[in-house]
């Protein structure tokens, strides 16, 4: 039996190839455009602006300035209120674009004669 598991393990050792590597030089053309101290002042600058949008306590109210008042946006709402609730709806829009279908769209050709 210890041969048999022997033989096993010699079987599967030489079959399995070791793909080594060489050491991985640095790219001597490779140069840092910044020092750590330049690097550190906009890493710095970036902080103050406002925090890291992709952090997940970024909050982007803080820094939010909407050139719409209230009034303006409600009347923009209550405007387009209907498609939104069509587009919204149980069929996700399907009966309203369909009713709101104006036939096949005109494409033209680039030297094809004006219809």
């Amino acid at each position: 039996m210890n041969t048999k598991h022997l033989a096993i393990a010699a079987a599967v050792a030489a079959c399995t190839a070791a793909w080594a590597e060489g050491p991985i030089v640095a790219d001597a053309g490779l140069a840092p455009s910044l020092s750590r101290a330049e690097v550190m002042a906009d890493y710095a600058q970036f902080k103050k602006a406002g925090g890291n949008p992709w952090s997940a306590s970024y909050d982007y109210r803080r820094t939010f300035k909407s050139d719409l008042s209230r009034a303006d946006v409600r009347r923009d709402w209550r405007s387009a209120r209907d498609e939104a609730h069509a587009l919204a709806a149980e069929d996700s829009g399907s009966d309203y674009l369909a009713r709101s279908y104006r036939g096949p769209m005109q494409f033209t050709r680039m030297g094809a004669p004006a219809q």
